[in-house]
């Protein structure tokens, strides 16, 4: 990297197919219809796949019938639901009935689920078109490589381990995509392809059919191009309004007469890349000139914090795939199953060391924001540019400097052990790599996603270059 970084906003070129937002406007007021937008979606989708590889499977034909049947619901003056059209993409490691549920592994079926996730029975409901399955990392454990790609750098790895989702939204197949985060995973992906990822509170998103690989720790969340685009799928999947205090807020409605953000000193971004630094700080410098109060803080316990999400996952992965393992452990890849064997070697006295940590680190965010009266801690999501694909370390125990992706869910795992809500969105590109902003939540969904619209509206517009 260079010494003189040059940083620039993100302004990607227009998408082949419009945010989950707009289309969902576009369909209510009859300007476009649900067969229009799902054919101009399977276009898409059939142009890019050969250089992402980011769909596992799409239903071509159900998806323009379940177009066809929304159409015809409009025509006869049928209550509209938020997402009434809107087609969507989903990981694939939450069931969809009518598809298999691969997990990105040869150890599972390819025969088609029988009925439908909990969440994606609340997407239909909500009057989505589900098209597809994206690609995952095996059992969205971030390891092996699904072939998927970065539309934008393809020798580069693409984040993980809803890297599908992602890559589907960056590439313009999709408006929105349905994800999950045990780690990071919304997240990490969302700001190595330059979207956004919200991660909700925990219990703000039934996850029955979810092919869990942590139960405590798995959120589903949605990815797309827009804050807008995350806020309308997450209001059709919430299972408690998403002001009512899931997580760790308080329930309150959001604060409208000020914007808090708590910057942690000393910064977990001093270890980052220089050029991503400067990233940061030029986002920082147009929250404050827009409004946004900007408080130091003492930063959470981040370290204890990622040792502890890795103790609870591998704890509970084990049991989840006890059996699997026995009947088709030869189908797994050898770093998924030595990742999940590592289970064995942790015992009671480990999973109670990360329940205090958890609780721990739950205390120190409700202190923040009391002593502060900050509504998010605000730092980088991803500590610098993806590594190349054929350098990537994937061990979650390797050193940070290494380049691993332990190194990309440091501080990002805090979000999953205390329940609280996150997002990710883009602030720019160094040298071409995409850089987000990562904001950890202090109250309660609504809160956060209100805050982040407040980001996104403050930053400077895209087009516009600094050095």
């Amino acid at each position: 990297m260079s010494a003189e970084p040059a940083v620039v906003p993100v302004a990607p070129a227009a998408p082949a197919v419009p945010g989950a937002a707009e289309v969902a406007g576009l369909i209510r007021r009859g300007e476009l219809s649900a067969v229009e937008h799902v054919t101009q979606v399977l276009a898409a989708i059939d142009r890019a796949q050969a250089g992402t590889a980011a769909w596992a499977y799409v239903d071509h034909r159900g998806a323009l019938a379940a177009a066809a049947r929304a159409d015809a619901l409009r025509a006869d003056g049928r209550p509209l639901g938020p997402l009434h059209g809107v087609a969507i993409g989903v990981k694939d490691v939450i069931a969809v009935a009518g598809m298999p549920l691969r997990a990105g592994s040869r150890a599972t079926s390819e025969v088609p689920e029988a009925t439908d996730a909990a969440c994606v029975a609340r997407l239909r409901a909500a009057g989505a078109v589900v098209v597809g399955k994206t690609t995952t990392h095996e059992f969205a454990s971030g390891q092996g490589d699904p072939g998927t790609r970065s539309p934008h750098l393809p020798e580069h790895h693409p984040g993980g381990s809803s890297v599908g989702s992602a890559v589907a939204v960056a590439a313009g197949t999709v408006g929105a995509t349905l994800a999950t985060d045990t780690t990071g995973s919304i997240r990490t992906p969302a700001a190595a392809q330059g979207v956004v990822g919200f991660k909700p509170a925990r219990g703000a998103v039934p996850t029955a059919g979810l092919l869990a690989f942590s139960p405590t720790l798995d959120v589903i969340g949605p990815i797309g191009r827009t804050v807008a685009d995350c806020r309308v799928v997450h209001e059709a999947l919430a299972a408690v309004p998403s002001g009512t205090g899931a997580g760790t807020g308080t329930g309150r409605p959001p604060r409208s007469r000020r914007r808090v953000l708590a910057v942690p000193d000393p910064d977990p971004a001093r270890s980052a890349d220089p050029d991503f630094r400067v990233a940061l700080a030029h986002a920082l410098a147009d929250l404050a000139a827009a409004g946004v109060e900007l408080v130091p803080c003492r930063a959470p316990s981040y370290a204890h914090g990622l040792t502890a999400a890795l103790v609870l996952s591998l704890v509970e992965a084990l049991p989840l795939h006890a059996a699997r393992l026995a009947a088709r452990g030869a189908d797994y890849l050898p770093a998924t199953r030595r990742l999940i064997a590592g289970g064995v070697l942790l015992d009671a006295d480990d999973l109670a060391a990360a329940h205090r940590a958890a609780d721990r680190i739950r205390r120190e965010l409700a202190d923040l924001r009391a002593s502060t009266g900050a509504d998010a801690v605000v730092g980088l999501t991803l500590p610098g540019p993806q590594p190349l694909l054929a350098e990537a370390v994937t061990a979650l125990t390797a050193p940070p400097e290494q380049g691993s992706l332990a190194a990309g869910i440091h501080h990002l795992s805090a979000a999953n052990l205390t329940g609280a809500p996150a997002i990710s969105l883009p602030i720019g590109t160094a040298y071409g790599h995409p850089v987000g902003l990562h904001l950890l939540g202090l109250d309660d969904d609504r809160a956060l996603l209100d805050l982040a619209a407040t980001v996104e509206r403050s930053l400077a517009p895209a087009g516009s270059t600094r050095r």
